[in-house]
């Protein structure tokens, strides 16, 4: 064995922070989230977030102390149904090591429409990866409905008996919104995904631990939280 040498050297951080996704906690709150940690001392700054549709500023802004990439907003009045909200936010915005946000990055949210069946649809699964690979799920939004993800189950069937349900399992614990004509795909492990096929658009890859496919046969559906398939 050899001594250890010291390395020295400067591991600059040049990710700009950027908004991922924004949904609603309540009638009149919004969780703004980000790609990174974000300074909260321009996180927590109203004037940097404007909200459309005669919105406007926030009344408080609340960077979320668990990992800071996340701000809620808080607004007086109540975001209505059937309108799509854009949330902008400032490049007065930074991280924590100063960088700030590109321009200004905005993200589109809504109240979520009742889902109703075939308003998702899985459109394609890989069940049979390339070795090191994972499955993966496929939905597509083909209503015009912005639809909340986590109101949607994944479950698989029993072949021989498709009543009997081997393994289901919720989409998302957290609000994640689909909109008309969009995408988005589920993998346990997204970044193996984007490693190995070309992906337009990342932040329509989400986390989940999907039901278990087997190679030869099986029967995969979409099933509504706590109601029907």
């Amino acid at each position: 064995l050899h001594d250890a040498l010291p390395i020295s050297g400067a591991n600059a951080d040049t990710v700009l922070p950027r908004v991922v996704r924004a949904y609603l906690n309540g009638s009149n709150s919004l969780i703004v989230q980000f790609n990174e940690p974000v300074n909260t001392g321009t996180a927590s700054l109203v004037t940097n977030y404007f909200v459309n549709n005669g919105i406007g500023q926030p009344a408080l802004a609340l960077p979320l102390a668990y990992d800071y990439t996340t701000v809620r907003l808080q607004f007086l009045q109540n975001f209505q149904s059937g309108i799509i909200y854009t949330v902008t936010a400032t490049n007065g915005i930074t991280d924590c090591t100063g960088n700030s946000i590109d321009m200004n990055d905005s993200a589109r949210f809504a109240v979520p429409d009742s889902i109703s069946p075939n308003d998702v649809v899985i459109n394609e699964i890989l069940f049979n990866p390339k070795t090191y690979g994972y499955d993966f799920v496929e939905l597509y939004n083909r209503s015009n409905k912005v639809i909340d993800l986590k109101q949607l189950d994944i479950a698989e069937k029993d072949v021989s008996d498709p009543s009997l349900v081997l393994e289901i399992g919720n989409i998302s614990v957290e609000s994640f919104l689909l909109f008309p004509n969009e995408f988005v795909v589920l993998s346990e492990q997204p970044s193996n995904v984007q490693q190995n096929y070309f992906v337009e658009n990342p932040e329509q890859l989400l986390p989940m631990s999907l039901p278990n496919f087997p190679d030869k046969e099986g029967i995969c559906v979409l099933k509504i939280h706590n109601g029907a398939t």
